[in-house]
């Protein structure tokens, strides 16, 4: 005990003691400022219709799921709508009609499972 002790205070005498031991000679910098353009791809696939798409199809068939399902539905949804904000494509929409389809579906199966009186 006495040994860790002691290696704790050595250790963080050590890195007190040798920071910045030697000379520091400040330069003048010379600050340059440049813009630059972030690169536009006109025909490149977007991110907002491969999450929409992928989350729909996730939310399909976790449908046995209903909180897991919904939730892939609901983010399918929010995606495809940030997508159609954007540029519109085949991807968003097919992911937006997946996400509101399996959303009504899973609200249907809980509500008829209430009605029911729920599992026995």
């Amino acid at each position: 005990m006495k040994k860790m002790i002691l290696l704790l205070i050595t250790i963080t005498t050590f890195t007190n003691v040798s920071y910045a031991s030697f000379p520091v000679m400040e330069k003048d910098q010379i600050e340059v400022i440049e813009t630059i353009e972030a690169p536009a791809y006109d025909d490149s696939k977007s991110i907002w219709g491969i999450l929409s798409l992928s989350f729909g199809i996730i939310g399909f068939f976790t449908l046995f799921s209903p909180i897991v399902s919904i939730a892939f539905s609901l983010l399918a949804i929010i995606f495809g709508i940030i997508g159609l904000t954007n540029k519109v494509n085949w991807m968003e929409i097919v992911g937006l009609i997946l996400g509101v389809l399996m959303t009504i579906l899973v609200l249907a199966f809980i509500g008829v499972l209430i009605l029911s009186g729920g599992m026995h």
